[in-house]
């Protein structure tokens, strides 16, 4: 049986999209049963964008997300409490600006496929229509 190359003890970088950081936090159910197991893996690496961070947060100070009651900085330790490393900004603009639109058209993503591609990075999210611009999706 051949081995995918995103099987648990591989040592992966995985950058994780708003919703799987999100999942992995507050609704560990929601994950797939793989990508449950490759976050718990302490081998590898989870990687988050200030742009996944900056959405959430927005969001909970706004009061358009509601998690348990808890605030931004709650939130913040929680993800800080992941041992995430945070990818820092460095998507060279020529690169951005020839990014195809996503699908949504939320700007977050289109963030979150160059830097994915940027820094050859799987891409951990629910959303596998992101392949078709380039990124490459883990999530079943």
């Amino acid at each position: 049986m051949r081995r995918s190359p995103y099987d648990v003890g591989r040592d992966l970088r995985l950058l994780l999209d708003s919703h799987a950081l999100l999942w992995a936090i507050y609704s560990p159910e929601r994950l797939s049963a793989r990508i449950a197991l490759l976050l718990q893996d302490e081998a590898n690496e989870l990687v988050v964008s200030h742009a996944s961070l900056w959405e959430i947060l927005s969001k909970v100070a706004r009061g358009r997300l509601l998690l348990a009651g808890t605030s931004v900085e709650g939130v913040k330790e929680r993800v800080d409490a992941l041992g995430v490393t945070y990818l820092p900004h460095r998507v060279e603009p020529h690169s951005a600006g020839r990014q195809p639109a996503a699908p949504s058209q939320r700007s977050v993503y289109r963030i979150l496929i160059a830097q994915a591609k940027a820094e050859a990075l799987p891409l951990v999210t629910g959303d596998a229509a992101l392949s078709a611009y380039g990124a490459e999706i883990v999530w079943s």
